[in-house]
């Protein structure tokens, strides 16, 4: 019998060998015959979060840390002679 850790190890692997970085899950939320489509959900620290964002346009503008959970300000950078435009706010759990 396998053990909910042994699971959870084999799904990281999985991930792993499909080239998904560490801390990216696929979710849907079932009630009874009900299920939304599969969604991403990404895991992890703020430096990884900054790490990350330094290859998109989209900037890190504010860091708000409360134990393990953290909100991030972004903005999405408009490029040269555009205004930055589409802030956005996130709440994420470390």
């Amino acid at each position: 019998m396998t053990s909910l850790l042994d699971e959870h190890r084999a799904y990281l692997d999985r991930n792993h060998g499909r080239g998904r970085i560490p801390g990216r899950q696929r979710f849907r939320i079932r009630h009874g015959i009900l299920a939304t489509p599969w969604f991403g959900y990404l895991t992890l620290s703020v430096a990884e979060l900054e790490e990350l964002a330094e290859a998109t346009p989209r900037r890190l503008l504010d860091v708000v840390s409360s134990g393990h959970q953290f909100l991030v300000h972004s903005m999405l950078d408009g490029g040269a002679g555009r205004k930055p435009q589409d802030h956005e706010s996130r709440s994420f759990n470390e």
